[in-house]
């Protein structure tokens, strides 16, 4: 099968030597120690509090918060407003984001949402993160994850940030070519931090697109888990994207980006939920042909005595005359779930043509529960190792393994991601 068009990639083959590669790394990790220790001074020396003569506040999204670099003319006037609205025309007039605060969730789960090393994860992420993406490419990879560390990748990838051309207004798309890193490290004090870096590199097989505005950007952020179930979350960095946009629009695009972090650990925790449905239904669909004969009269009475796993109610007269079995049972455990108890979620898989499926699941609070609570870090192992990990299979939508249904709506199927 081919890929859709918008996953194809527009360049000549990337030829990059072992030293090429080894030079790109080596920068990727110097950005990430500086950023390690600008972080450190940030939380220790100063207690994780923003100098507001320094830095004025843009934004805020779920205790995450977005600040400009005040320019030092706009410091000494006492003002942090004015030449907000004068066009950026050079580098040195480039505003410096930073985006500190807390998301809730775990380490793990914070960087398994944002590793993503291979096109299909990119495709997955970003129907979960909702980032705009409408065109993207891996052009080569650096540093492949291992089941000894998943959470380790580098790679140099391309995308197109804006709206698909059928609803394109007059502002042109913007492309961005460039290197990420994700991965775990350590501070000085010996505590186990996530990162994630994404800065612009150009190639002489990456020339400018006639589609789009070629675009620059740098951002490195540090991940530390703060409490049990909260991460803090520091980022820091630059992003040109062309054409001359006033510093005002490049701020306000930029910080509507980063504060989002909050995504990533959501993004983390649908794949999770898509993870522990493919496991149970490969485990069901091994045990289905030994127990098909003995569980049959099991499962008329399941059908005839019948009531909701997690708040005990029987279905009335009418759900049950109504034949909604399918939609009713979480596709996990195959119990029961009324409706007010029912947890559906929008999952995404790739299908076998490559188009991505995005049904909306059934869940029970149980099932979602030990999904969320599973190891992010064992997962990540395990997808690596496993074949077509986010393969599409119809007995996803089916009751039992037993009852396959076949998603010929093409509701299921998007062209977005």
């Amino acid at each position: 099968m081919a890929l859709p068009p918008r996953f194809v990639n527009p360049f000549a083959p990337l030829q990059l030597t072992s030293e090429d590669a080894s030079q790109l790394e080596a920068l990727a990790h110097a950005f990430v120690r500086n950023t390690m220790d600008q972080y450190e001074r940030f939380a220790f020396d100063h207690r994780c509090e923003v100098d507001e003569r320094r830095w004025k506040f843009v934004m805020e999204r779920e205790r995450v918060k977005a600040f400009a670099e005040r320019r030092e003319k706009d410091i000494l006037a006492g003002s942090g407003n004015e030449g907000d609205d004068a066009p950026v025309l050079n580098a040195a007039d480039l505003p410096v984001v930073l985006v500190t605060g807390t998301i809730e969730g775990t380490l793990d789960d914070a960087i398994y949402g944002y590793v993503s090393p291979t096109l299909d994860v990119m495709r997955i992420k970003t129907s979960y993160t909702e980032d705009q993406l409408v065109r993207c490419a891996v052009l080569a990879t650096l540093v492949h994850p291992t089941p000894e560390d998943p959470f380790r990748s580098v790679t140099i990838k391309w995308f197109e940030k804006g709206r698909p051309l059928h609803v394109r207004a007059v502002v042109r798309n913007r492309d961005f070519v460039y290197m990420e890193s994700t991965g775990m490290d350590m501070l000085s004090n010996g505590e186990r931090i996530g990162y994630h870096l994404i800065h612009s590199v150009q190639f002489p097989q990456t020339p400018e697109l006639d589609t789009s505005l070629r675009g620059n950007m740098s951002f490195s952020g540090v991940f530390r888990q703060k409490t049990d179930k909260t991460v803090e979350v520091y980022i820091k960095g630059v992003m040109n994207p062309a054409g001359g946009l006033m510093r005002s629009i490049i701020v306000k695009s930029a910080s509507k980006g980063l504060v989002s972090s909050y995504r990533y650990v959501y993004c983390a925790e649908m794949k999770k939920l898509a993870w522990m449905l493919r496991k149970r239904t490969k485990a069901v669909g091994h045990s289905s042909s030994s127990s098909s004969s003995s569980s049959s009269g099991h499962d008329v009475l399941q059908d005839q005595v019948v009531s909701c796993a997690s708040c005990g109610k029987k279905p009335s007269a009418f759900s049950l005359m109504s034949g909604s079995k399918v939609k009713s049972k979480c596709k996990i455990c195959h119990q029961h779930v009324c409706s007010s108890c029912r947890l559906q979620k929008k999952l995404s898989f790739i299908a076998a043509d490559l188009r991505l499926v995005q049904p909306e699941i059934t869940f029970c609070a149980k099932c979602a529960i030990e999904a969320a609570n599973a190891s992010a870090l064992q997962i990540a192992r395990e997808e690596l190792v496993a074949k077509e990990p986010f393969g599409w299979n119809a007995k996803y939508l089916s009751s039992s393994s037993s009852s396959e249904l076949s998603p010929n709506s093409n509701a299921m199927y998007t062209d977005m991601y």
